[in-house]
């Protein structure tokens, strides 16, 4: 994905445009937008997209401060996947390494996550942020005849 940043003036033109895959590019780019005066006058708005969503539209009368703060950037990374995540060092066999290993589909973690959710009840799961069914749907309730 890629920040866009231009003016736009009332005709539909452009101009001072830059597209940019750097966040801080984007923000100097939006500085030296603020610092043209003339084109800055004459434009209807100050635009910035990220790929096809627009994460500002400004008035180009409004204090520079208020215009920067109007943008929406995106952060940086990924999500948070996990409550309160914290690195542990573990020994364990060879053989319960690659037990996890192949649970995971080639990733320890992964394999780790997944014996973690079926065995470790609600609490792992709102830990590992997700939602725990109480009977999922490929389970039939047990059943005793006497």
């Amino acid at each position: 994905m890629s920040y866009k940043l231009y003016f736009q003036y009332t005709n539909g033109t452009k101009s001072h445009t830059l597209s940019t895959g750097s966040q801080r590019d984007a923000r100097l780019h939006l500085d030296y937008l603020l610092s043209e005066s003339e084109p800055r006058s004459l434009a209807k708005q100050i635009v910035i997209m990220y790929g096809a969503e627009i994460i500002m539209e400004a008035c180009p009368m409004l204090e520079d401060d208020a215009i920067r703060g109007m943008a929406r950037w995106r952060r940086a990374g990924n999500t948070q996947q996990m409550h309160n995540p914290v690195t542990a060092s573990i020994y364990m066999p060879l053989a319960a390494r690659e037990f996890l290993v192949n649970q995971g589909d080639g990733s320890l973690a992964a394999g780790m996550r997944k014996i973690m959710l079926e065995i470790g009840g609600p609490e792992v799961a709102a830990g590992y942020m997700v939602e725990v069914n109480a009977n999922p749907p490929d389970s039939a309730p047990l059943t005793m005849d006497l």
